[in-house]
């Protein structure tokens, strides 16, 4: 299903941290490994480096040994994405040339999921806790066999009219945002949930460049801009 030449090489590794939660995965030449924490908040983002290293060791390598970085860019929080983004271009640009790294819509990687399980689905809302209850949506559209993203984003559906999302042949939400989807689409109970996020499938994704879209983030929200206060000394 992984193919070292599509993700650039192996050893391979993918991140997101656009759900809450992070999820690695590694691509290594015995196959794919995934770890997922269901509860990494911001204050305990340096876990991250410990949670890559043992899982890197657990296979005998060290983070010098990955070739390829692949970040989710979302949608998610303003923070988690870019904590994430500096840190996976932070490992690459240390490496130098013997490291690359890139971007990739973590909703893209949700689409691939959904192309899995449904495949005859032509079209997907993919929704997202954008929080104050509120809820993203993301709209998929088949494309050479695989749900990609189209031009469609609604990112204030408080409250939200089922009906609008009646036209999509699937729609999908991540489990941990059931009570959110349950309080803003009552009655609407055709939502596909995932368990964890599918970031193995950062891995293979293509038509997303090497040293392309870390900077550029998909925000449920956009941050809030805040004026600096001067500080006397």
């Amino acid at each position: 299903m992984f193919s070292s030449a599509r993700c650039g090489g192996v050893p391979a590794v993918a991140l997101d941290y656009s759900t809450g939660g992070l999820s690695v995965a590694l691509e290594h030449v015995g196959g794919v490994e995934v770890v997922h924490v269901d509860d990494l908040p911001p204050r305990r983002f340096a876990e991250t480096i410990a949670i890559l290293e043992e899982l890197l060791e657990s296979k005998g390598l060290a983070v010098s040994d990955v070739r390829r970085w692949t970040c989710g860019t979302g949608p998610g929080s303003f923070t988690a994405l870019r904590a994430m983004s500096a840190l996976v271009a932070g490992i690459a640009f240390g490496r130098g040339a013997a490291s690359l790294a890139r971007g990739v819509p973590s909703v893209a990687a949700v689409g691939a999921k959904v192309s899995e399980l449904c495949p005859a689905a032509k079209s997907c809302a993919v929704l997202f806790d954008a929080r104050g209850g509120r809820v993203a949506r993301y709209a998929l559209v088949a494309r050479g066999g695989v749900l990609a993203l189209s031009d469609d984003v609604e990112a204030a559906m408080s409250p939200a009219d089922p009906a609008e999302l009646a036209r999509y042949d699937v729609v999908s939400g991540f489990a941990k945002d059931r009570g959110v989807f349950d309080g803003t689409l009552p009655g609407f109970d055709g939502i596909l949930y995932l368990d964890h996020f599918p970031v193995e499938r950062l891995l293979s994704l293509e038509g997303y460049g090497w040293g392309e879209g870390l900077e550029s983030p998909l925000y449920c929200r956009p941050p809030t801009d805040v004026r600096p206060l001067r500080i006397n000394s």
